[in-house]
């Protein structure tokens, strides 16, 4: 029985095509709980590392990048309920070269079933990045990890 699945993503088109098949499963295995996770990446801050988000609060880029990564799961998470589905999600904050890492102690220490996550994500270098993080997953997951090829466009 698939009870949790935990789902990666990273605001992009291409890391939502998960999402489709995460809801069917979730219908027919009367999923209890679908787990959101956005790992935001930090290798670098801009010079003066800060940026506004409004002329009136300054904030870290760090910290903005958090609250984007927030609001952008709060809305997905909330797509998935008026679904009828559960959903619930976390922001972590990591490098690179840690994502998968950052995934699989997430699916380890909430107890998922499955891991559910696209094969690419951002375009560019992150679409490689992205692919061999699901690469790492998948080889390293002591659970089902199920991979959705984006459409091509």
């Amino acid at each position: 029985m698939i009870e949790k699945i935990l789902v990666p993503l990273d605001g992009s088109l291409d890391s939502e095509a998960s999402i489709p098949i995460v809801e069917e499963i979730a219908s027919g295995c009367q999923t209890k709980t679908i787990h959101l996770l956005y790992v935001t990446v930090f290798n670098a801050v801009p010079a003066g590392g800060e940026v506004a988000l409004d002329s009136l609060i300054p904030v870290t880029a760090y910290e903005h990048e958090q609250q984007h990564a927030a609001t952008y799961l709060d809305k997905k998470a909330n797509e998935l309920k008026k679904k009828g589905l559960s959903a619930t999600y976390q922001v972590l904050a990591g490098h690179t070269g840690g994502l998968a890492r950052h995934i699989l102690e997430v699916a380890n220490t909430k107890k998922m079933d499955m891991i559910v996550m696209s094969t690419h994500g951002r375009g560019g270098l992150g679409r490689i990045l992205i692919g061999s993080v699901a690469s790492r997953v998948v080889q390293q997951s002591k659970i089902p990890v199920l991979l959705v090829r984006p459409r091509e466009a």
